[in-house]
C-alpha cells in the first residue's frame, strides 16, 4: 500500500522508506528545502546525517510525483521503543493527510519490528505539533529542563498494540494508534 491522499503535486502521493544508499541525496534535498517545511525556524540540528544514513530504513518520505511533500526521521530501538526525531510536511501540503500518512507508515513498520511505544518531543511553543500529535492519540506531557536547564520540552507518548494475524479486524484499544497494518511498504523511490 503506502498510498495516501490525492495530491496536487503532479502525481500520486506515495509513502516510501528510503534505502541507506538514497540517504545522502535525500539528506541534501531536505536540507535545501528546510524553509519550505519549517518556515524561518532554524532546525538544522534535528537533521543530522545519521537519520538518513544509519537509520534510513526507519525513515519515511512522502512524495507527490517527484515533489517531496513530507518526511519523518525516526528509529525503532531494540528496547521496543519507536522514537520520532522530526516529522515535517511542506507548508502548502499541510492539512491534506501527509503527516498522518507519515505516521501511519512509520508506526505500522515499528509495530512489525516489535515496538510497544512511540515517543517524540517538541518545544512548548509549538502549538501546531502539540495539536497534531494529540489528534493522533498521543499524550503530551510538559517536561521541565528536558533538554538541559531552561530548555523545557513536551514529551509525546503513545502505546502501540502489537500486530497480530487478525489485527486489522479489531478496533484499536484505548491509547493505541488506529492505523492499519501495511506489510507491503515499498523500499526506495
Amino acid at each position: 500500500m503506502g498510498q495516501g491522499p490525492a495530491g496536487r503535486a503532479g502525481g500520486p502521493v506515495i509513502a516510501v522508506r528510503p534505502t541507506p544508499e538514497q540517504g545522502p541525496a535525500l539528506h541534501a534535498e531536505i536540507l535545501a528545502a528546510l524553509p519550505e517545511f519549517w518556515g524561518d525556524r532554524d532546525v538544522r540540528s534535528l537533521h543530522q546525517p545519521v537519520w538518513l544514513r544509519q537509520f534510513a530504513g526507519d525513515a519515511v518520505v512522502v512524495r507527490g510525483g517527484e515533489v517531496l511533500l513530507g518526511y519523518l526521521l525516526g528509529v525503532v530501538t531494540a528496547g521496543r521503543l519507536a522514537y520520532v526525531q522530526a516529522v515535517a510536511t511542506r507548508l502548502p501540503a499541510r492539512g491534506r493527510g501527509v503527516g498522518r500518512l507519515l505516521y501511519d507508515t512509520f508506526l505500522n513498520s515499528a509495530r512489525a519490528q516489535g515496538a510497544r511505544r512511540v515517543e517524540a518531543v517538541t518545544t512548548p511553543n509549538n502549538a501546531g505539533s502539540v495539536a497534531f500529535h494529540r489528534r493522533l492519540g498521543f499524550t503530551a506531557e510538559p517536561v521541565t529542563d528536558y533538554a538541559g536547564p531552561g530548555h523545557d520540552r513536551v514529551l509525546f507518548s503513545l502505546a502501540l498494540t502489537p500486530l497480530g494475524p487478525r489485527r486489522a479486524e479489531h478496533a484499536p484499544g484505548p491509547g493505541s494508534y488506529p492505523g492499519t497494518p501495511r506489510s507491503d511498504l515499498p523500499q526506495g523511490r
